[in-house]
């Protein structure tokens, strides 16, 4: 597959240079008129975020219009700055999930472990997302940060404690790493198998075809047989299962 370089640089000398008291002031939370605590917000036209001369954050899921410039700011940050700030990486973690406008933090600490190539922030993000309160949009190049056998052995972890079927963070991880591991393979099955047949599971909520196109070639038959019982009633079930058998009649 052909690799293509991060879309996020690290902040220039001028950046960096106006960067720490706006960083102050944005990860200090405050409260709402109506008490709830949130982070405070700052708009794409305000004098601090023009003279940072950076874009606002793209808008993605989750990720509220008034809060794209927040997350651009907090973005320009180190990780280790933003964990500075918050006590450590698990604490902004935990700030981005229960706070007001927190989605701006943890769309910021994605960019940031981009931006850097930070591999100990981009697993902390991973291994925090069965927390998370909201469909947080990963971003492939956050993944491709973390060494690939890492964070196979990281997404085998989150399946094996997979208890939550309804739970889709860890289903959309694993649709996005590429080429599972045998034993991750092999964890996934059993997970469908027993999750399958469960009111709402996430397994057939998300629409990807990561375990058709994803699963270890040694393991396409028994993924096969893994969705017989639900080829009838789940649109996923039926369409991995024909793309399961044309890789194994191409093998």
């Amino acid at each position: 597959m052909k690799s293509y370089p991060p879309p996020y640089q690290p902040a220039t000398d001028a950046q960096a240079a106006v960067l720490p008291p706006l960083l102050d002031r944005l990860l200090t939370p405050g409260k709402s008129p109506f008490g709830v605590p949130e982070l405070p917000l700052i708009k794409a036209d305000a004098p601090e975020f023009v003279a940072l001369k950076t874009k606002p954050h793209p808008l993605i899921l989750g990720l509220d219009p008034s809060t794209i410039a927040l997350a651009a700011v907090i973005s320009l940050a180190t990780p280790a700055e933003i964990a500075a700030k918050c006590g450590s990486l698990e604490a902004a973690l935990d700030a981005g999930n229960r706070l007001q406008h927190g989605a701006a933090l943890l769309y910021g600490l994605q960019t940031s472990a981009t931006r850097y190539r930070d591999p100990a922030a981009a697993e902390a993000i991973v291994r925090f997302s069965p927390k998370m309160s909201l469909n947080f949009q990963f971003s492939h190049w956050m993944l491709e940060v973390i060494e690939p056998a890492r964070l196979d052995a990281i997404l085998l972890e989150l399946t094996t404690a997979w208890a939550n079927p309804k739970d889709a963070m860890t289903w959309v991880l694993l649709e996005h790493h590429k080429a599972w591991s045998e034993q991750l393979s092999r964890t996934v099955i059993a997970a469908v198998q027993v999750h399958g047949g469960e009111s709402r599971t996430a397994v057939w909520a998300y629409r990807g075809n990561g375990f058709a196109e994803n699963m270890h070639p040694s393991l396409i038959a028994e993924a096969i047989e893994a969705l017989k019982p639900h080829t009838k009633t789940q649109p996923n079930a039926k369409r991995w299962t024909t793309k399961l058998k044309k890789r194994l009649k191409a093998t």
